[in-house]
């Protein structure tokens, strides 16, 4: 399901991806992946002159839903089963399926901005990784071609591995000679739902879903920039922390310094 805002050609499209529990509706305490958007939406256009206020389309997929994280260690197993049997799936199959609304987007820039779990849907956008997820077949959908692919992970729920398939594409593009893709991810070391740990309690961001890389834990950002310069030197990749505390929510990262940094050097 989307929400595509009318496109004009001379303004600024952003892409906007949710990540997990996010239900259409609010639910008990979580709020909605609209609400979220909006929140995003009103945050980003903010930064532009009115005449010059950028475009979005909004992504809503099934990142399941299930309530609430807290004390009852068996509600929260339960929750930390979900993203790891089924939600992470989801978003790889989610991101492979966008690969054909993104084609057709004629733009000499794109912007993706993802959220959480939504960073592994922006991957399967952009790579063709998560080969135990999905059909062969799936793979030949073509990557985005755009000249100019601004990929921005914040907050990710994922690790550093799949990055490992980064230059897998399917595209024209010689990505060893020149890649079209410009990554950046905003990190937050104290974010307790990466980190799955509040105080000493919890399994920690390397079970029920590999989480690491969005809270840096063990330095697996400073471990994927060293990958990065030993096999893809060509290619950009920017680390930015987003001292915003201990939440996690989308709204939050987009009103740090660290995404406002983004967008100052996203046309550079």
């Amino acid at each position: 399901m989307f929400r595509i805002y009318t496109l004009d050609q001379q303004r600024e499209l952003f892409l906007l991806i949710h990540g997990f529990r996010k239900p259409l509706v609010p639910q008990q305490w979580s709020s909605s992946s609209k609400d979220d958007y909006n929140n995003v939406r009103s945050s980003i256009t903010s930064r532009y002159a009115p005449d010059q206020a950028p475009q979005f389309v909004e992504v809503y997929w099934d990142g399941t839903f299930d309530c609430c994280i807290g004390r009852k260690a068996k509600v929260n197993k339960r929750i930390f089963q979900l993203f790891e049997d089924v939600a992470q799936v989801q978003a790889t199959r989610t991101g492979y399926a966008l690969r054909q609304l993104v084609e057709g987007i004629e733009r000499e820039q794109l912007n993706i901005i993802t959220h959480s779990l939504g960073a592994q849907v922006g991957v399967s956008i952009v790579s063709n990784t998560y080969d135990e997820r999905i059909e062969s077949t799936l793979q030949s959908l073509p990557t985005p071609a755009q000249p100019r692919v601004n990929l921005c992970l914040l907050a990710p729920a994922i690790a550093k591995e799949p990055f490992f398939d980064y230059d897998e594409r399917t595209t024209t593009f010689d990505v060893a000679q020149e890649d079209n893709y410009r990554l950046s991810v905003l990190y937050n070391k104290k974010d307790f739902v990466l980190r799955k740990r509040v105080l000493i309690f919890g399994p920690g961001p390397r079970k029920y879903g590999n989480t690491s890389l969005g809270c840096n834990c063990q330095r697996e950002l400073n471990k994927l920039e060293d990958y990065f310069l030993e096999h893809f030197p060509n290619s950009s990749l920017s680390l930015r922390e987003a001292a915003i505390g201990g939440t996690h929510r989308f709204w939050r990262y987009v009103e740090s310094e660290a995404f406002s940094s983004f967008l100052s050097e996203r046309v550079r």
